[in-house]
């Protein structure tokens, strides 16, 4: 009798195990109910792992302003073509004759028509007040076919103003010498030729090159007609950016110019735009 009770035992214990299983389950899944808070050691999840999760913000688009330089990825300042150019470095016997605008109406005309009668087209840098007071004269430049250039708004040194005055600067006269002459400027010399490393950013953030000058003619000092030729050719090199002026202060560069262009010819060098000559060679900021 003992011997068959035992034997029903051993029968009966695998159902027990069994029925203990899914006892044991049906506890867990009912501790792990959604309705149910599950606590979380915080210490398993590494506080910096949690700091280096990017953050993603909310952008918005903006609209384009079409009458605003188109903007460039900012700049690394250490970057070797964030430079003003000087020169172009070229074999070629080629130069660019350029000149600056920002006061009267009585140069540019006369200087207008001594480049017409050589058949030489120059690189214009004009201040964007004076192609707003003068649209006749700026939109002349470009029908005989001179190219278009900004020299700033106001002018002051950019290099001693705040960024913000900078962009701003560049941008009121980007705008008023489209609405003068239909074109949209990519070079500018900077008034006084005044530049530091953050003017350069900004006017390549601007989609700007910044121009300076190999060859400075002084013609605004006003040192006499033979002074202003002299200087011109006596320095005068292959790639070079030739400074000269036509506003009305400067009185003795109509009388000067003549010369300037039939010696620069006779010395066999060829006159072309600023945009031309970056064609011809590499750009380099030291003079020669």
């Amino acid at each position: 009798m003992k011997k068959r009770f035992f034997q029903y035992c051993l029968l009966l214990l695998p159902v027990l195990f069994i029925l203990a299983g899914l006892w044991f389950l049906t506890e867990l899944d009912f501790k792990n109910s959604p309705g149910q808070k599950i606590a979380v050691n915080k210490s398993s999840v590494p506080e910096q792992e949690l700091l280096n999760q990017p953050v993603r913000e909310k952008t918005a688009s903006q609209p384009a302003v079409i009458s605003r330089p188109a903007p460039r990825p900012k700049p690394d300042s250490t970057d070797p073509g964030l430079i003003a150019i000087y020169r172009v470095d070229t074999p070629e016997k080629v130069v660019a004759l350029t000149f600056d605008i920002s006061w009267g109406a009585r140069v540019p005309g006369p200087v207008m028509d001594i480049l017409r009668e050589h058949g030489v087209k120059s690189t214009f840098f004009l201040s964007g007040p004076w192609a707003v007071k003068y649209p006749e004269l700026a939109r002349r430049l470009v029908q005989e076919g001179h190219e278009i250039a900004s020299h700033g708004h106001r002018h002051i040194d950019l290099d001693k103003e705040a960024r913000s005055t900078v962009r701003q600067e560049i941008i009121t006269a980007h705008q008023d010498l489209q609405k003068a002459t239909g074109q949209t400027p990519g070079l500018i010399r900077t008034p006084n030729g005044a530049y530091n490393q953050m003017v350069l950013q900004v006017a390549r953030e601007l989609n700007y090159r910044v121009i300076q000058w190999s060859v400075d003619s002084l013609d605004w000092k006003k040192p006499g007609q033979e002074a202003i030729i002299q200087r011109v050719l006596d320095n005068v090199h292959p790639g070079a950016i030739i400074l000269m002026h036509a506003s009305d202060t400067c009185t003795q560069t109509p009388s000067a110019l003549p010369r300037v262009l039939s010696g620069l010819k006779e010395r066999g060098y060829r006159l072309v735009t600023v945009s031309e000559l970056l064609q011809m060679g590499p750009a380099k900021n030291t003079k020669y």
